[in-house]
């Protein structure tokens, strides 16, 4: 048997820390919320900022579609585009909720009523850290 060198020590150095950070990986999943606490998110209260009624994700008429968008992006506006011709082909329910800490309630009242966009619009209640 030969005497280990350098390169061996590396590749066992190597082996040990792929095993720790698979293991921290199961370990980690091992965490992931119940289907309970999942369903959740279902239930918090939003307001159409169009017209200042509250609702909840789970009060809505199902099929339910909900996408995230900002003013200022076009790939977003062409996504609404497309979901304005879903909305006039199909019994959708959907919820575009904006993401962008940076815009206020005007700027997508301004959005929708420019662009002729009359669903659920709502703000994201999440803040950058």
């Amino acid at each position: 048997m030969r005497d280990l060198d350098k390169r061996d020590y590396t590749i066992i150095a190597s082996i040990l820390v792929l095993a720790g950070a698979i293991s921290a990986g199961t370990m980690q999943s091992n965490n992931v919320q119940s289907p309970q606490t999942a369903e959740n998110w279902k239930e918090i209260e939003l307001e159409n900022v169009n017209t200042g009624q509250t609702f909840t994700v789970s009060s809505l008429d199902k099929p339910v579609v909900i996408e995230t968008f900002a003013v200022w992006c076009p790939t977003c506006t062409r996504q609404q585009q497309e979901m304005k011709k879903l909305h006039e082909t199909s019994n959708i329910t959907s919820v575009s909720l904006n993401v962008d800490p940076n815009e206020d309630q005007q700027q997508i009242v301004q959005h929708t009523e420019e662009n002729s966009f009359n669903w659920r619009y709502a703000i994201s209640g999440s803040k950058p850290y």
